[in-house]
């Protein structure tokens, strides 16, 4: 292959890494602006010590995000737990995203141990269903 096929080649691709390291860092940029923005109005609501009555007026709609085909939407049946996303709609505002904190690892450890608390409990249960069928077919 001619060199400068090579050369063009090889800095095309060294373009195209640049742009997507670069939309990547633009997309984190506007996440972190719009957590900031939303921060702001978390603390500008909370310093007018609104009441509920009148958050609800400031507060223009809100609307459930039901049909969520992502998996992590679906109930958890270990759990019986499911994550739901909902947008609220404020007056002079508009869309308005509540900054989700990610929890941290005594946190998940706790919800781990629920979990698995829970599964305990089901498997627990369900043992104790058979019993009692084993020993009414017995009688």
């Amino acid at each position: 292959m001619n060199p400068k096929i090579k050369k063009i080649d090889s800095e095309y691709e060294k373009n195209a890494a640049k742009i997507t390291e670069l939309q990547e860092r633009q997309r984190e940029l506007e996440k972190q602006r719009l957590e900031l923005e939303n921060l702001d109005i978390i603390g500008m609501v909370r310093s007018m010590g609104l009441t509920p009555d009148q958050l609800v007026a400031l507060i223009q709609g809100a609307r459930s995000n039901e049909k969520k085909e992502e998996p992590d939407y679906a109930p958890d049946r270990s759990s019986g737990e499911r994550m739901q996303e909902v947008d609220i709609y404020l007056k002079f505002i508009g869309k308005f995203d509540v900054p989700i904190p990610e929890p941290t690892p005594e946190e998940l450890a706790e919800q781990e141990r629920l979990r698995k608390k829970r599964e305990k409990q089901r498997e627990y249960s369900r043992r104790s269903r058979e019993k009692k069928k084993r020993a009414e077919a017995q009688s």
